[in-house]
């Protein structure tokens, strides 16, 4: 595969997303259900609890299908959850569209 080719296959965004906010939900609410990453990373169907400790960290945000049943597991409240993710989205939207001042 071409150097070229590889680079735009990985996925890169123009501006950085940090969910901290729903990762710090996350692990309250999964320490609230008494569930350690790895239980969840299992019932997730992930081999490594790097996956869910990089939610809780605000790296990345769960899969749709794996948001559904985190939803269920910890009993989550949807609204919390879309405001959480919206919340980080609004921010970039408004970073990505906002005029820039050029310095004359």
């Amino acid at each position: 595969m071409s150097a070229k080719k590889k680079q735009s296959s990985s996925r890169q965004y123009a501006l950085p997303r940090r969910y901290t906010n729903l990762g710090n939900y996350l692990q309250e609410m999964r320490l609230k259900a008494d569930l350690t990453q790895r239980e969840v990373s299992v019932a997730l169907g992930y081999s490594s609890a790097q996956f869910i400790s990089n939610f809780e960290r605000g790296i990345a945000v769960p899969p749709l299908k794996k948001l559904k049943v985190l939803v269920r597991m910890y009993n989550l409240q949807v609204e919390t959850v879309m405001n959480l993710i919206l919340e980080v989205e609004r921010e970039i939207m408004l970073s990505a569209l906002k005029p820039r001042v050029r310095a004359v």
